[in-house]
Formats: structure tokens, C-alpha cells, sequence
């Protein structure tokens, strides 16, 4: 399973949380994801995504929420705590390619 470093998010309105989450990207290697395309590739176990270090401990990985009625969104999560490291993501740059 490949394992991709999230360094950047699009949210649909600034400032609010996970479930705003549109895509995400990595400003380094120029690639952006739909949120649709980051859970079916979670889903299927195809592949992970994460933020932070990956060798260190500030390693998130990203995993799906499903709320009751609601669709659903990314959230990050390292130690089996939920945490805000996706939010904390600048927005992605226009030289980002959308990959799907």
C-alpha cells in the first residue's frame, strides 16, 4: 500500500472545518486530490495519506468520518485522537495538477 504526504488542502469556505475539505494536495511533488478520490483510495486500502513528519511523531494519518445524515469528510488522527492537522494545512497553490 503507498503511503502520500498531505502538505496542502482546498476547502469549499475558508476557516471552517474537516467537512469543508475539498481536496488535497502536496505542494512539493504538485499533485491535488478530490476528497471523492482520497476515500475511495482509503477505502479500497489502496492507498494512505498522511500529514507531518513521516518518521517522526507528528505523523497524522488521514481517515474517513461518517456522520448520520452528513457525507462524509477527511479527518486526521494520530495516537486514536482526532486532531485539527489537515485544517492547520495552508491552501494548495495554483501549480498543483489535479489528478482526480
Amino acid at each position: 500500500m503507498a503511503e502520500y504526504k498531505i502538505t496542502c488542502v482546498v476547502r469549499s469556505d475558508a476557516g471552517s472545518g474537516n467537512e469543508h475539505i475539498t481536496h488535497i494536495g502536496n505542494q512539493e511533488d504538485k499533485w491535488l486530490l478530490s476528497k471523492e478520490a482520497v476515500i475511495q483510495h482509503i477505502q479500497s486500502n489502496a492507498h494512505q495519506f498522511y500529514t507531518g513528519d513521516a518518521k517522526g511523531s507528528t505523523k497524522s494519518h488521514v481517515s474517513i468520518v461518517k456522520e448520520l445524515k452528513k457525507p462524509a469528510y477527511l479527518r486526521a488522527h494520530s495516537h486514536n485522537k482526532w486532531n485539527d492537522s489537515l485544517m492547520a494545512l495552508p491552501d494548495c497553490g495554483e501549480d498543483c495538477k489535479f489528478l482526480g
